[in-house]
């Protein structure tokens, strides 16, 4: 019974501790327009040529279009909570 004593205020800390987290909540997000999108320069399975120093013709297509959410300006991805985000556009070739 004596062993125990002493984990009995470790755990009521530790259940305090946790009742304390705050809860972020649901992030407002920009999504991006169909005017946005008219300015995206490749979708998936576009190609572009391009000549390197050397002059070999090399050529990038693009694999994947993809969005994502990423923090809005001000926030950062080590913030606890993001309040804002905004839509992300890529394409990886």
């Amino acid at each position: 019974m004596q062993k125990l004593f002493p984990l009995v205020p470790a755990l009521l800390f530790s259940l305090m501790l946790l009742g304390s987290c705050s809860k972020c909540d649901k992030p407002t997000i920009t999504q991006l327009k169909s005017e946005d999108r008219t300015w995206l320069p490749y979708e998936q399975g576009s190609s572009v040529r391009f000549v390197n120093e050397s002059g070999t013709t090399v050529l990038y297509t693009c694999t994947s279009a993809t969005t994502a959410y990423v923090p809005a300006e001000g926030y950062s991805t080590a913030d606890k909570c993001i309040d804002k985000q905004n839509e992300e556009a890529s394409c990886i070739i």
